[in-house]
């Protein structure tokens, strides 16, 4: 059974607002139902925004239309097999993980200690501070929520990223073609990257050039280059 709400302006742009800003949907969610908001509707309320906002269709307008006992979550398709080990070329991949509400897997020894020593050699010289984009301008910017150094390399630009990337498209059954240039992150001690969307909003001129040239983005592929005595955490949330 469905119900049909009121939705005023002010509660849309506040969810808006604070989904474009990088917080995540249950967040928002959450605060709404500690503001006295039904938990179901104010989950219903949420992901009507974030599905406007990813998709680039006009923001519910004055009232809206929902399923009160909750929305279907539909896992993303995988070409990862049903198996705990896989061969890809001269490594045999374990999958020590398997979520499907999100997807999410886990892999071991899916670089080895030589090729994740490579590619820190290869990116220290070119790592400069993190930019993001402005929800505003659409410009990239230094912000205070983005404090680690990054670059980028370009797809295939060197034998071993080359390698790595035919290994990732091989695991995850996107092609190579379908991928960015692998991005280096460094954090040192009490830098982070605050809560974040990883797919692109259509929403400013930046993100509607990169969507251009290479689609949205359906996946996030993090290989973890070395150890540390403690934190180093990523946080995934739907």
């Amino acid at each position: 059974m469905t119900i049909t709400i009121n939705f005023s302006v002010e509660v849309r742009d506040w969810i808006a607002h604070n989904l474009s800003r990088g917080l995540p949907a249950y967040s928002v969610a959450s605060e709404l139902a500690a503001n006295k908001v039904d938990p179901d509707l104010a989950v219903a309320m949420t992901a009507a925004v974030r599905r406007a906002l990813v998709s680039g269709t006009p923001l519910p307008n004055d009232s809206l239309t929902v399923d009160p006992s909750g929305l279907e979550y539909l896992p993303m398709p995988s070409a990862v097999p049903d198996q705990s080990r896989l061969t890809l070329d001269d490594r045999t991949v374990l999958i020590t993980m398997r979520l499907t509400r999100p997807t999410v897997f886990l892999f071991s020894n899916f670089l080895s200690g030589d090729e994740c020593t490579g590619l820190i050699a290869a990116a220290k010289p070119r790592l400069k501070p993190s930019l993001v984009v402005d929800p505003v301008t659409g410009n990239d910017i230094v912000a205070s929520h983005r404090s680690g150094d990054g670059m980028f390399f370009r797809p295939q630009e060197t034998e071993l990223l080359a390698r790595i990337e035919t290994r990732i498209a091989r695991l995850t059954g996107h092609g190579i073609e379908c991928g960015e240039g692998m991005q280096i992150l460094n954090y040192a001690a009490g830098a982070e990257s605050t809560p974040h969307f990883d797919f692109l909003l259509p929403s400013n001129q930046s993100n509607i050039d990169s969507l251009a040239r290479s689609g949205q983005r359906v996946a996030t592929f993090i290989c973890y280059l070395n150890d540390v005595e403690k934190g180093g955490a990523t946080v995934l949330s739907r």
